[in-house]
């Protein structure tokens, strides 16, 4: 088993003991409100919305005071959000960006602009990042997926030469909007207890990332 691949169970558990710490329902509590690995709006079920906002929503249907977030049938036709107030889930570390159901990435802008959230104010829904997936880059002597897959490079150890591995964005902690983005990649929740050295890098002309880890 390579290396990425042990790292990838890592982290897998990680978000695991996290859910669990956390007393998780399946739900997203935090960020821009989506859940980690669907691309689709992860809403609060139910009920009416703080700030006056109902519980269906759609393009055609604004939330009063709240955005609209979509499950996992984002994508569908008739597909209907629920509204989840503005000041509670478009708060927190960034989220990542997010594949719109004509295909088109939203790139995160900032540490605090979110592009789910400005999507949800627009009841715009989003979609899996396979949507968006329109090619492949190079990885070492790998292609990987566009949107979908993240670069990942070992360097270091008893191996001289670095190795590489396309490994999807779901299996990282963080981007819960479906695309992978470095200000998202929560890297140390396993690099810092395996002791690892690990950065990010996009590449400015085809926005797709490579995480490095360095072996002692």
């Amino acid at each position: 088993m390579s290396f990425a691949s042990l790292l990838r169970l890592s982290l897998v558990c990680t978000s695991i003991s996290i859910a669990v710490a956390c007393g998780d329902d399946g739900t997203s509590s935090g960020g821009a409100g989506v859940t980690g690995g669907s691309g689709g709006g992860g809403a609060s079920t139910g009920g009416a919305a703080e700030g006056g906002a109902s519980a269906g929503c759609d393009a055609n249907n604004l939330c009063d005071g709240g955005v609209c977030f979509f499950g996992e049938d984002a994508c569908e036709p008739g597909a209907v959000g629920t509204c989840t107030p503005g000041n509670g889930a478009c708060d927190g570390p960034p989220t990542g960006p997010v594949c719109d159901c004509q295909g088109v990435v939203h790139e995160l802008r900032s540490a605090v602009d979110f592009p789910s959230c400005e999507l949800g104010a627009q009841g715009i829904p989003f979609g899996p990042a396979e949507a968006c997936s329109d090619g492949t880059f190079a990885c070492g002597g790998s292609m990987c997926k566009n949107h979908v897959d993240v670069c990942f490079e070992t360097a270091g150890g008893v191996n001289s030469e670095p190795s590489f591995e396309c490994i999807p964005q779901s299996d990282f902690v963080g981007c819960s909007g479906g695309v992978a983005d470095c200000a998202c990649l929560q890297l140390f929740t396993v690099c810092g207890p395996l002791g690892l050295e690990c950065s990010c890098v996009q590449d400015p002309a085809t926005k797709q990332e490579t995480v490095t880890a360095v072996m002692p």
